[in-house]
């Protein structure tokens, strides 16, 4: 069908808009010009896997991280997308569960056509992913500790925003010996990230010259009970309780170890021992524990920014729940290194990743800023939310860590460790 007055078909005035990358279509009579709406024209989406625990020993902490994810890829497809590209979130449950993990891995990669998976959590998970992504070819980014999660046969793909374990027990093994503990025991979970973490503790406190840790327990995850457990940790009365686990099962060895009524100070990773913790066991219960954690950038822009937005959009403080400033960082991340390689291919992300993370460059907390001045020809530094994401040579970062001491609701800071110290 023909538009009798300009004789332009139908199907030739939809081509010409199509074509038309400024959204105007001209060389209608009189030389009149028509202002369609601009349309965007870098290509198809970018599919995204998102693999975080909705269900499962994380589920207290994967929905926070998916929003954050939904938050900030909402930005930077509003900032046009790298290389005018929208990003699609692809999302899947990893259940907290490697076998779980293993079967959404494969689905992502091959039904979805993912090149990057972003948001996974738990080092037992990651680890069972990476032989599949690395395979791939796909990027992988993760929240993970377990120092296997970064080892030379997945490196190339693979980039962590969250502290190694090791930070993590040579900060407990150094403040506890500062403090005068001797006799220590630990409480750990049967997974990657405790079991390194406990290795880590036992190594540092016999090279400070500390006599050997005197119980060590590990428990299995979801378990309605860990009185048997807590009992054995606790036999001999020690000066140290060490809790290496996550905030659900903390919560109930907290319980149980306030129940045996003993004088034993108990510390744990700050990630477990949290608001969630205080409130699922009281803040009388916790009073005088020892919570270890690298400290968030609070001072930063990058921080100060997406804590409002993520405050605004979930009721929810950034400090409750650290994860899901690593999971906005990635997102940001990895739109970056797109960007930065003109490709989504994973390898060539990979590539450009430290380029557009480390210093030198001009410092960007956002996507938008970021993907302007890589435009320009300029080198950036993404400062995160979760802190400087400086990856080193093994596509670790490093961090500040400090001690808090829990006050029912209120933490106070007893000492810091620069990050300088931990390597």
């Amino acid at each position: 069908m023909k538009d009798m007055r300009h004789g332009v078909t139908r199907k030739h005035f939809m081509l010409g808009a199509g074509a038309s990358t400024a959204g105007v279509l001209t060389g209608l009579t009189g030389g009149l010009s028509i202002r369609l709406p601009a349309l965007a024209s870098g290509g198809p989406d970018i599919p995204v896997g998102v693999m975080v625990p909705l269900t499962g020993g994380g589920a207290t902490y994967g929905p926070k991280m998916l929003k954050a994810i939904e938050i900030t890829v909402d930005a930077i497809n509003k900032a046009g997308g790298p290389m005018g590209r929208r990003l699609r979130i692809v999302s899947e449950d990893s259940q907290t569960s490697p076998d779980a993990a293993v079967t959404v891995a494969q689905k992502l990669i091959s039904l979805n056509h993912v090149e990057s998976i972003i948001g996974t959590w738990s080092s037992a998970v990651t680890l069972a992913v990476l032989p599949i992504t690395t395979q791939a070819g796909v990027l992988e980014m993760n929240t993970s500790g377990a120092g296997d999660v970064t080892a030379p046969k997945y490196r190339r793909l693979v980039f962590r925003t969250q502290p190694t374990d090791r930070p993590y027990a040579l900060v407990m093994a150094r403040f506890a010996k500062k403090q005068g503990y001797r006799k220590v025991s630990i409480l750990a979970l049967n997974n990657p990230y405790a079991l390194t973490m406990r290795d880590a503790f036992a190594a540092e406190w016999r090279r400070l010259g500390m006599p050997g840790v005197d119980n060590v327990v590990v428990y299995n995850p979801k378990a309605a009970s860990y009185a048997g457990e807590v009992q054995k940790a606790l036999q001999g009365t020690p000066d140290l309780l060490i809790v290496i686990g996550y905030t659900p099962d903390a919560s109930i060895i907290t319980k149980e170890w306030y129940a045996a009524d003993v004088k034993t100070h108990v510390m744990g990773p700050g990630f477990a021992f949290n608001d969630a913790l205080v409130k699922n066991v009281g803040a009388g219960v916790v009073n005088g524990f020892f919570a270890v954690d690298g400290i968030p950038p609070v001072t930063q822009p990058g921080y100060k920014a997406f804590a409002d937005v993520f405050q605004s959009a979930t009721g929810s403080s950034l400090s409750d729940n650290f994860w899901p400033a690593q999971a906005h960082d990635q997102a940001n991340l990895l739109a970056l290194a797109m960007e930065a390689a003109k490709s989504t291919a994973g390898a060539e992300v990979a590539a450009k990743m430290r380029d557009i993370a480390c210093p030198p460059g001009i410092e960007v907390y956002d996507f938008a800023t970021g993907a302007k001045l890589l435009r320009e020809g300029k080198k950036i530094n993404y400062q995160g939310a979760s802190g400087p994401c400086d990856f080193d040579d093994h596509h670790d970062i490093v961090s500040n860590f400090a001690v808090w001491r829990l006050n029912g609701t209120a933490r106070e800071q007893l000492a810091l460790y620069p990050a300088r110290d931990l390597t």
